[in-house]
């Protein structure tokens, strides 16, 4: 069974954070066959979920809670967690930003599998994502097989 791909695509400040389309042309780029699924917090008139369809997704799923004029991290964890719960097996991909790399930890932690932040590539060997990482202040590239959620480092990715 094939990887659904979810991207998270994120708002500040009324507009799409420009990571979230680094995020969706990372993730295009690795899927192949793989469906590619924008997440969108927001009401359902969006301008966004159009555009993340011109740049690559095959659907966006919009993550409706008009109760929230901000980004919060609880609620939108919860509703990440329960898609992906529904389409296994699911890798998310979120742009390493300050509220990116709290969901990414939150998702992962709620789901048991394993997260890989600040990456630099990513690639899939058969069915298994392979996350490539600096660590050790850079001195190490390291590869990590397996990770379901990644956090993507800005600029590594080129957006479309």
């Amino acid at each position: 069974m094939s990887h659904t791909i979810f991207v998270w695509i994120e708002p500040t400040h009324g507009a799409v954070d420009p990571i979230a389309w680094e995020a969706l042309a990372a993730a295009r780029s690795v899927a192949g066959e793989r469906p590619v699924v924008g997440l969108l917090p927001g009401p359902a008139e969006q301008p966004a979920a159009a555009e993340a369809i011109q740049r690559g997704a095959d659907r966006v799923l919009l993550i409706d809670e008009p109760a929230l004029p901000q980004l919060q991290t609880e609620p939108f964890a919860a509703a990440a967690v329960q898609v992906m719960q529904n389409h296994p097996p699911a890798v998310l991909i979120v742009g390493a930003t300050a509220a990116g790399l709290e969901l990414a930890a939150v998702v992962a932690a709620r789901l048991g599998v394993g997260l890989a932040t600040n990456c630099t590539a990513l690639s899939f060997d058969g069915d298994q994502l392979v996350a490539t990482r600096p660590a050790l202040a850079g001195n190490v590239i390291a590869a990590v097989s397996g990770p379901q959620v990644v956090t993507l480092r800005r600029r590594a990715f080129e957006a479309q």
